[in-house]
């Protein structure tokens, strides 16, 4: 089957799996191939998901919705980060917050630019 994981931003994974477990707002679910057909609300949490191969990737989700149709499953999630080990992906999660953070101060500081050119012309006009 096909997962393929996406947020706002950027597709996070897409490719050939064998099995999918992921964390819903009603438990847990382990998907394989020949499940039956579902949508399901996801709560923030790690899905693993094992290649034919039996390599594990682990994705973090910041929630999302999960739909299952044939041989595809397709996670629409806010926020997303993987990693090959689960050891690492704490590391990868505070990364990507860390990255967040950083793009939440550069607009915060530019919209305060804004506000002051605006103060600025308006006081112009008054003159």
């Amino acid at each position: 089957m096909t997962l393929k994981v996406t947020t706002p931003e950027k597709l996070v994974f897409e490719g050939a799996v064998a099995k999918v477990v992921v964390d819903g707002v009603d438990g847990s679910r382990g998907l394989l191939p020949l499940h039956v057909d579902f949508v399901m609300p996801l709560k923030p949490g790690i899905m693993a998901c094992t290649d034919e191969g039996g390599a594990e990737k682990f994705i973090a989700v910041n929630g999302g919705v999960l739909v299952k149709k044939g041989a595809e499953v397709t996670v629409a999630s806010r926020h997303a980060v993987m990693s090959d080990r689960m050891e690492d992906l704490p590391d990868v999660v505070l990364a990507f917050f860390a990255e967040a953070e950083q793009h939440v101060e550069a607009a915060q500081r530019a919209a305060l630019r804004l506000e002051t050119m605006l103060m600025r012309e308006f006081l112009e006009l008054k003159r």
